[in-house]
């Protein structure tokens, strides 16, 4: 989904995946990220606010960048499961294999 579609569905996320512990594995396309800069400095509101939102309601995520980071993503799932807790995986920049 696109942040706007995860920032647009927090509620149910919070109700579903956190309070009845759902493992629900997300992949965020984040709209307007620079690639010469972080997203907490980034010139997109929703693009700079987006990680401390996930990270306030207590939702594991890390960031695809490159595509070194995509190896991440398996852990992150089998981690998902056996904690029983969502987690989040904002696509920032074009990855490319």
């Amino acid at each position: 989904m696109q942040q706007t579609g995860l920032v647009d569905s927090l509620n149910a996320i919070r109700a579903v995946a956190m309070e009845y512990g759902q493992p629900i594995c997300m992949l965020v396309g984040q709209q307007g990220p620079e690639p010469d800069r972080p997203a907490a400095q980034s010139s997109s509101y929703g693009v700079r606010i987006l990680p401390a939102i996930l990270a306030a309601m207590g939702l594991d995520h890390f960031s695809i960048d490159s595509p070194a980071d995509e190896a991440a993503l398996t852990g992150a799932i089998d981690r998902a499961d056996a904690v029983q807790r969502p987690f989040v995986a904002l696509i920032g920049r074009t990855v490319t294999a």
